[in-house]
């Protein structure tokens, strides 16, 4: 299966396991997600300008961080609801399109000790953060937020939303 399949075959399968009379929520997502993988995933807000300062290219915006028992995802806690989602989706593009993680090196090492520091390093199986776009698994999950977004947008038989009512203003 080419990636790009794998992509809208990941979307479809959430999307349709969404509530279509229910405005999008990012902690049903996550549930979802959850459910689907058979694991909790524990959602972790941290101030940006600290995500940005352990980033290789000080543009870090989110981290997944998966061990056995569950997975974390680490995003800013101070940027715009939409962002947020777009992060948490983003991280969860990761998961559900199986990518690897980060090579191990004291660089990421350092960075998972200061974000989340209550974590034994020996726990973690894969950790993987957004901080550029010039790799197939990043492409691959940005391109799987881009469609969950735009699905909790456009569907039709969902009330009005808080993250569609930003874009599309009723006149």
């Amino acid at each position: 299966m080419s990636q790009e399949s794998q992509i809208r075959s990941a979307v479809r399968r959430i999307a349709e396991n969404m509530p279509s009379d229910e405005p999008w929520s990012r902690r049903r997502f996550i549930d979802l997600v959850a459910e689907e993988r058979n694991r909790p995933i524990v959602l972790w807000p941290v101030e940006s300008a600290l995500l940005s300062r352990v980033g290789l290219t000080g543009t870090l915006c989110g981290l997944w961080v998966a061990r056995k028992q569950d997975d974390f995802i680490v995003y800013g806690s101070d940027v715009a609801e939409y962002q947020a989602d777009q992060v948490i989706s983003h991280e969860v593009g990761h998961m559900v399109l199986s990518h690897t993680g980060l090579p191990e090196s004291q660089h990421s090492k350092a960075m998972l000790r200061v974000l989340l520091p209550h974590i034994p390093e020996r726990t973690i199986e894969i950790a993987l953060g957004r901080d550029s776009f010039e790799d197939d698994q990043e492409v691959a999950a940005e391109s799987f937020a881009d469609r969950i977004m735009v699905e909790a947008m456009v569907n039709r038989n969902r009330r009005q939303s808080p993250l569609r009512s930003t874009f599309f203003r009723a006149k």
